[in-house]
């Protein structure tokens, strides 16, 4: 009876709270960082910082692509071989995680090949 008492606020904390800390700890410090460029009066400090990110590489989408389009074939795959009696329900992630890999060594392939042809393209 008394743990239940307990439990209910320490649920209700650790659901809104520890998110709501860490987007407040993110935006705090994005707001600091302004602030100093505005306290030293460069504004093109700000597009610097801005391009240093590196959120305009082409190929970031691709990654992120190819893993889910695998993970989720090589779940598929995974519980048909389940529902097939062959292999036990563990190979569910086995297969998703041998998806994933997969999809990130043709990530690299294609990221290479199209560094060789920009020197100036971000791989991250």
């Amino acid at each position: 009876m008394a743990e239940d008492i307990i439990i209910a606020p320490i649920a209700i904390l650790a659901t809104f709270g520890i998110p709501g800390f860490i987007l407040w700890k993110y935006f705090n410090q994005r707001h600091q960082e302004r602030m100093l460029i505005i306290e030293k009066g460069e504004p093109n400090l700000y597009k610097e910082m801005l391009a240093a990110k590196k959120w305009s590489s082409p190929l970031r989408m691709l990654k992120w692509a190819l893993i889910f389009i695998f993970a989720g074939s090589g779940l598929w795959l995974g519980i048909w071989m389940h529902q097939m009696n062959w292999y036990p329900e563990d190979i569910q992630i086995a297969c998703m995680l041998i998806g994933g890999g997969i999809a990130l060594v043709i990530y690299y392939l294609i990221a290479m090949k199209m560094r060789k042809k920009d020197a100036t393209l971000e791989v991250n």
